[in-house]
């Protein structure tokens, strides 16, 4: 019996004596050995992660032409000098564009540099590459594909891929959680420049900068299809072109997904409407966000509502935005009933009508709370039924163009502390002041700026929210 226990005992010390795979996995260019230590490692990525159960593999700076396939319970580190003991000696994110420990995948246009198949779940990582070079005609996602799975793709910068659809990243059932990454001047032919989802995906997308994108036809920041439900919050969403939807386009039947605390800015939406937001037959709950400056060739610079989308848009700075056509700031159209609470909606731009909203065909919204001002008009209403209560209408040319004035509205000098500058903060002396319908739907327990309404015992109009007047 003590014989056995000696030889078991003697075979498994031998085992763990031979193994690479006590933890951490060593990666470096042109690595000929077996992975075990920064003086002894794999030359790829891949043969490391193949190696690796349920351990951590550090991959040193330089440039790995290669596709890789995550594997569940295995972390994929980048960006290491080569001296590293604990992953926290490693140089901190984010870096600068010119990092010199950067990890380069570059996939050499032959396929998704980056997969994750059914059965990886978020104890998979990759965290601190530079994913680029990516091409995939077959089954989209040229920089990153996710079918079925949802690791964790952290500090990663996801640049100049290619793909028909999602040419930064296509999720395909999946639910990753995608944060603090750079997605940008990736290109898709026909939907998703940046990120495409579709069947039931459910990923996290924080705290990213997902800019200079093009998505083909639609969705050159963010294309949302299929029943899809993610959460986008505290993107920076910026410079990106599409058909329709230059930040964001949402077609998916799922009611309550949250776009919520973004920066989108900037995007062009160059065929049809939508320079900021697109939402076809989807209701998401727009709040929070600064949604400024961008441009639509057709309708709805800002944000554009078609065919009975019901988005709840509450609490958003929509400002600076343009349409050729109508609604600068919002537009819906085709029985859409976006729920428009508590927001600026300020120095927008259209040629002809509704400069701050347009509501055409079918659209009985209820509008409350906004404070709409310094657009070239203000709300245009055509076979529509919009009620509106508690706003303050205050703009270049008409406030109102085939509607009336709602109950409660008022139509004066908001107040600003510096509109042209972009600061639309409401301050003392305004009308705004206490103003507004606390039975407004869709009221939310802070403003944008996150302090508390309500202060005084009614709360303001607008998207911003003034301490009470001692």
């Amino acid at each position: 019996m003590n014989n056995r226990i000696i030889v078991a005992l003697c075979f498994v010390l031998l085992v763990l004596i031979s193994s690479p795979t006590l933890g951490i996995v060593y990666v470096a260019p042109n690595g000929s050995g077996s992975g075990t230590s920064w003086a002894n490692p794999l030359g790829t990525i891949q043969a490391a992660i193949d190696i690796a159960a349920g351990d951590q593999v550090w991959v040193k700076h330089g440039v790995y032409y290669e596709l890789i396939m995550l594997k569940d319970n295995v972390q994929v580190y980048g960006g290491f000098t080569g001296t590293e003991t604990m992953l926290s000696q490693r140089p901190p994110f984010p870096r600068s564009s010119d990092d010199p420990n950067c990890s380069v995948i570059d996939g050499s246009g032959c396929g998704s540099v980056v997969t994750a198949l059914a059965g990886v779940t978020s104890s998979a990582v990759i965290d601190g590459f530079t994913i680029t070079d990516g091409l995939n005609y077959s089954t989209g996602g040229g920089g990153v594909l996710c079918v079925s799975s949802s690791p964790v793709i952290r500090w990663c910068k996801i640049v100049d891929n290619i793909a028909d659809v999602g040419a930064g990243m296509y999720l395909r059932n999946a639910s990753p959680t995608i944060e603090s990454n750079t997605i940008a001047c990736n290109r898709a032919d026909f939907f998703g420049g940046g990120i495409s989802m579709e069947f039931c995906s459910k990923p996290t997308i924080n705290d990213n900068t997902i800019c200079k994108n093009d998505g083909g036809y639609m969705g050159g920041g963010i294309d949302v299809e299929g029943d899809s439900a993610p959460s986008i919050m505290c993107n920076r969403i910026d410079s990106n072109i599409a058909g329709f939807g230059g930040g964001i386009y949402t077609l998916s039947n799922c009611a309550a997904f949250q776009i919520r605390e973004n920066a989108i800015v900037n995007n062009t939406s160059i065929t049809g409407g939508g320079g900021g937001i697109y939402c076809s037959q989807s209701s998401p709950i727009i709040t929070f966000n600064f949604i400024e400056a961008n441009a639509s060739i057709s309708d709805g610079g800002g944000i554009y509502c078609y065919y009975r989308s019901s988005p709840i848009v509450t609490n958003n700075v929509i400002a600076f935005n343009s349409a050729r056509q109508y609604g600068g700031g919002v537009f819906a159209g085709q029985y859409s009933i976006p729920q428009l609470t508590n927001n600026t909606i300020a120095r927008n731009a259209t040629p002809k009508r509704g400069g701050g909203i347009a509501l055409i065909t079918g659209c009985a919204s209820p509008i409350s709370n906004n404070l709409v001002a310094y657009n070239t008009t203000g709300i245009y209403s055509y076979l529509s039924k919009p009620v509106l209560r508690k706003n303050d209408f205050f703009n270049a040319g008409a406030n109102y163009t085939g509607i009336t004035a709602g109950l409660g509205d008022i139509q004066a000098f908001p107040n600003f502390v510096d509109s042209a500058a972009g600061d639309f903060r409401i301050q003392q002396p305004t009308p705004c002041y206490n103003a507004g319908w606390n039975g407004a739907p869709y009221m939310t327990g802070n403003d944008i700026n996150g302090y508390i309404r309500i202060q005084a015992g009614t709360i303001d109009i607008g998207a911003y929210e003034l301490p009470p007047v001692n």
